[in-house]
């Protein structure tokens, strides 16, 4: 089996460490289920940036 090039792996490995980043902020918010939910289930969707989170419907993100 041939190795994993190593550029790929550490750029898997950032995506992943923004991703949990991203879930952290998301999970400190006293809405957090909502957000959640709405994001699973298609309606919602959220933005993460440094200065905090967007929230918003499907609706307003097209």
């Amino acid at each position: 089996m041939d190795e994993i090039n190593p550029l790929v792996r550490d750029a898997a490995e950032r995506i992943t460490v923004g991703m949990a980043e991203a879930f952290d902020v998301i999970w400190s918010r006293p809405d957090a289920a909502q957000i959640i939910e709405s994001f699973l289930d298609g309606s919602g969707a959220f933005l993460v940036e440094r200065d905090g989170i967007t929230v918003m419907s499907t609706d307003e993100s097209e």
